[in-house]
């Protein structure tokens, strides 16, 4: 009987606790934001919001239609931007992204253009390429998000014959 009382506490809860969990997802999501200010600095490297309710819960799934209508480099930052600071990327998997996420249709010139892009990114300092084959938003990695070696080619993941 006891069982039976405390599921149906949790039950009644349920909507309580779904409001909980939203309201702490916009303070986390304020306390980053003040984490990531630079104080007045400006920032191009603020990815575009993705249009889901559960946005930067990386084992949230992609929508089919999660990222129709932008172009590759709005939706390579929105794809880092949802599995979050910690988790950098391969092209392949953003490339895959893209492609459930409505993107686009052509998965072989996804993952040519998901390799551009990231190297455009990388370029303008809004990506860094934290190991070989592995990419994030530079803003998770703070003001010396820069390679020390400095600039390099996209990678994709596979030995460069230079």
């Amino acid at each position: 009987m006891a069982l039976d009382d405390l599921k149906q506490d949790i039950i009644a809860r349920l909507p309580q606790m779904r409001a909980e969990y939203e309201k702490l997802g916009r303070l986390i999501e304020a306390a980053e934001a003040f984490a990531d200010d630079d104080f007045g600095t400006e920032h191009h490297d603020e990815a575009p919001k993705l249009n889901r309710k559960h946005a930067g819960d990386p084992r949230a799934p992609i929508r089919s239609d999660e990222f129709f209508g932008m172009n590759t480099h709005e939706a390579v930052k929105a794809y880092l931007a949802h599995m979050g600071k910690g988790s950098p990327q391969a092209p392949a998997a953003i490339s895959k992204a893209l492609v459930d996420g409505g993107q686009s249709t052509d998965t072989e010139k996804t993952a040519v253009n998901v390799t551009s892009a990231l190297k455009r990114l990388s370029d303008k300092g809004e990506v860094v390429q934290v190991k070989r084959g592995q990419w994030g938003l530079a803003s998770w990695y703070g003001a010396g998000a820069k390679r020390k070696d400095g600039p390099r080619k996209a990678d994709n993941g596979e030995a460069n014959s230079a």
